[in-house]
């Protein structure tokens, strides 16, 4: 990680998240190390109902045989459609899908098997998840969660879940780095997934969330990237 983030520990076992855990090799075999954008994650996406494989940041390490993606979604759709993305920044509207939980969830993917030949579990990796709960423009500190110390059999391969920054179990944490969000404030949150062991990082997906009311929201996603530097020096 780069000297000027500051990132806080999770030390607590995480047992009051409801993770989708997959065991069974992927039988996948991409061509090369790649990161691309608005993809589908491998074997497939698995959480909840009326879910879809679309518009993940998806980095592949094909050599190491691990995928990491991320994503934001609309609430209660299982896809990013409607939300509108430039590559990995989403924009999400604000406002509240219920009370105290925003409009958009993160999900957030972790293949370490992805070729079924690796043998990779959790048990022989670094998995570990920054969370921005602060919609302040390029906010220096991150919460990590550590994904191998939240109680997941030792022999998962596959890592799954979709989570709002507005649910209650995350302040049981007591981090400063977790704070209670207002669904309603405009502002940028980062996230960053990264899997490595001791020969150093296998693979690394970033994504933000630009959170604006809807009519800009939906403008931003048509026009595109040259507009994003226009809305961080305005919302900074």
């Amino acid at each position: 990680m780069t000297s000027n983030r500051i990132f806080h520990s999770a030390v607590t076992i995480f047992a009051v998240v409801a993770f989708t855990l997959c065991m069974t090799p992927a039988f996948v075999t991409p061509a090369f190390a790649d990161t691309t954008f608005d993809s589908a994650v491998s074997p497939d996406w698995n959480v909840g109902s009326g879910q879809y494989n679309v518009n993940f940041a998806v980095d592949t390490n094909s050599s190491a045989g691990v995928q990491t993606a991320l994503r934001a979604e609309r609430r209660f759709t299982g896809t990013s459609a409607g939300m509108n993305n430039v590559q990995n920044r989403y924009f999400a509207e604000t406002g509240e899908s219920a009370p105290g939980l925003s409009t958009w969830n993160f999900d957030f993917h972790v293949n370490l098997d992805l070729d079924g030949l690796s043998a990779r579990t959790i048990n022989d990796v670094n998995v570990s998840l920054f969370i921005d709960f602060d919609p302040a423009v390029g906010n220096p500190e991150l919460f990590e969660l550590d994904l191998t110390s939240v109680g997941l059999p030792g022999a998962t391969t596959l890592i799954q879940d979709s989570q709002n920054l507005g649910f209650g179990f995350w302040q049981s944490f007591s981090d400063p780095a977790v704070q209670p969000i207002d669904p309603f404030a405009e502002g940028e949150y980062e996230f960053l997934l990264v899997v490595s062991d001791n020969t150093g990082v296998l693979s690394e997906s970033q994504m933000f969330v630009s959170v604006i009311p809807a009519p800009a929201a939906a403008l931003l996603g048509m026009i595109g990237l040259p507009v994003v530097a226009w809305a961080r020096r305005r919302m900074g």
